[in-house]
């Protein structure tokens, strides 16, 4: 999916990205940037939207900021990025995933905010500015300091749309009485099906996760068909006797086999009925017909990911790196050059710090792993998993249960166990961990252990139908070819790339190693 910016938004993202610090960390505040590009663009509404807002753009800014907070002076732009985000005004999640979070964090609010009040989802520079207001704690100073009216916003903001960039015809036209009778029927189908499926994943699957996505979809739809013209006479224009395909069945539609086939189903019915939607919206909505064609894409996401477990990111994965701070190149060039390598996923593993350090150096290692195309998983704590955005957490066998750490975490985010016996395998399979981490096979450096599950518990896998598992455990270059030969797949490794001088070839040599080719 492709995220749409006006011109003068495109601008200012722009403008900001060019004034990114090169290691820009979590505590990075884009909002001043994002406001000085603002209210120097006069070519875009940014500026006047500011302005109708209260805010006086001549405000001296030594009244409420230090000298460093200040909105600043503004880098050149990056030639780079403007051919591939200025062409078209569109950028893909790839391209925002290079972004800092909390800079991305504000153009999701923008999104959505564009999404709420304007005809689509398209940013603008209005959406950027009330953006900067909810979400950059130094721009809402800067703004309030600078007179903007907090009672305005509120009326604002929530309640009467904004003015676009670039003005964009709404004016309703006569809707044909059939084109609103298709709304009515399609629509209600629609969210027929959206809710039967929610209701199999609140009652039957308990999949929270799923139960949310489809709730947010079906007010979605509430809130994109009411801007149909004409819709206000959905009901009296309703006419099921004289429907030409009223009570008309299949022997298919009457018949379910089981609770699979009830959502294969529907979610047919969802996808057939927006494309349906999205195909007339052309005629009588054509400014609604990109979001109801982005649900239908999302409606194919969420299907795949409701029948497929959070273990199916792991697929593919074969390396994982156990890293602390205790690297010979640093952690941060670890990371990046052994993901280069072929590492898949990343386990931070720090015993010792405090919370709040630890969180901030997960934050970071969340930022490499993100950059360079990883999965982060952090190491016993579930609650700073989350708050990280870590991709799941790792668990030893003294630590919480995988049902307790799953009340804590996301829907969809792994969790790991380690296991050092069959006993350990099959309870820990039995209470849903999505990968199991087997060892120790060798001695480590890194832990201590009196007793070694070595490569009998490895070959004890060999008939294995649960989740995926890690081979963990003193591995390096000279002994990984005894656990190939003794059925791992996937092994998990510290001490061999963590104090090579050349993490990137090592994670390499490691695949090999494991009989997979390099990436």
């Amino acid at each position: 999916m492709r995220w749409e910016f006006t011109p003068a938004a495109t601008r200012a993202l722009l403008r900001v990205q060019a004034s990114i610090p090169p290691h820009a960390g979590p505590e990075f505040d884009p909002g001043l940037e994002l406001l000085a590009a603002l209210t120097e663009d006069l070519e875009g509404a940014g500026a006047a939207w500011l302005a109708s807002m209260g805010v006086r753009l001549d405000f001296p800014q030594s009244e409420i900021f230090q000298p460093k907070e200040q909105l600043p002076s503004l880098a050149p732009l990056d030639e780079e990025l403007f051919r591939e985000l200025g062409d078209g005004c569109s950028a893909s999640r790839e391209l925002l995933r290079r972004l800092p979070l909390a800079l991305t964090a504000i153009l999701r609010s923008a999104r959505q905010f564009a999404s709420e009040h304007f005809s689509d989802s398209t940013i603008n520079s209005e959406a950027l500015g009330a953006a900067v207001f909810e979400r950059s704690r130094k721009g809402k100073k800067w703004l309030l300091g600078a007179g903007f009216n907090e009672e305005k916003t509120t009326e604002t903001i929530l309640g009467t749309p904004l003015v676009l960039d670039e003005p964009l015809n709404l004016e309703p036209s006569e809707t044909p009485p059939g084109l609103i009778r298709l709304v009515d029927a399609v629509g209600n189908r629609l969210r027929e099906g959206l809710r039967v499926l929610e209701d199999h994943a609140r009652f039957v699957s308990e999949n929270a996760w799923l139960v949310e996505s489809l709730k947010k979809m079906r007010h979605e739809v509430d809130a994109l068909l009411v801007k149909i013209p004409g819709t206000a006479r959905l009901v009296q224009s309703r006419d099921v006797s004289g429907d030409s395909g009223a009570g008309l069945w299949t022997g298919a539609e009457r018949e379910r086999k089981d609770t699979n086939d009830i959502q294969r189903s529907n979610w047919k019915r969802i996808q057939e009925a927006l494309r349906s939607l999205e195909e007339h919206a052309k005629v009588v909505a054509p400014f609604l017909s990109r979001n109801l064609e982005s649900l239908r894409y999302e409606s194919y996401t969420l299907e795949k990911r409701s029948n497929e477990p959070p273990s199916g990111l792991l697929a593919d994965s074969a390396l994982m790196l156990l890293v602390s701070r205790d690297c010979l190149l640093g952690m941060e060039k670890t990371v990046r050059e052994s993901i280069r390598g072929g590492v898949d996923i990343v386990q931070l593993r720090e015993k010792s710090l405090p919370d709040s350090e630890l969180l901030d150096l997960a934050k970071k290692v969340r930022l490499w792993t993100r950059d360079e195309g990883a999965l982060l998983i952090l190491n016993d704590r579930p609650d700073l998993a989350l708050l990280a955005e870590a991709d799941g957490v790792h668990l030893g066998t003294t630590d919480l249960s995988p049902s307790d750490a799953r009340r804590i975490l996301e829907a969809g985010m792994l969790v790991g166990c380690s296991t050092h016996n069959g006993a350990d395998r099959d309870a820990y399979a039995q209470a849903g961990a999505d990968y199991l981490g087997v060892g120790p096979i060798f001695p480590s450096q890194t832990k201590i252990f009196h007793e070694f599950a070595g490569l009998d518990y490895v070959r004890s896998f060999a008939d294995w139908h649960g989740p995926p598992w890690f081979a963990i455990g003193g591995i390096h270059l000279d002994n990984i070819g005894l656990l190939r030969d003794a059925g791992a797949k996937r092994v998990a490794i510290s001490q061999a790339i963590c104090q090579a001088e050349d993490p990137q070839a090592m994670a390499r040599a490691l695949r090999l190693g494991l009989g997979i080719k390099p990436k």
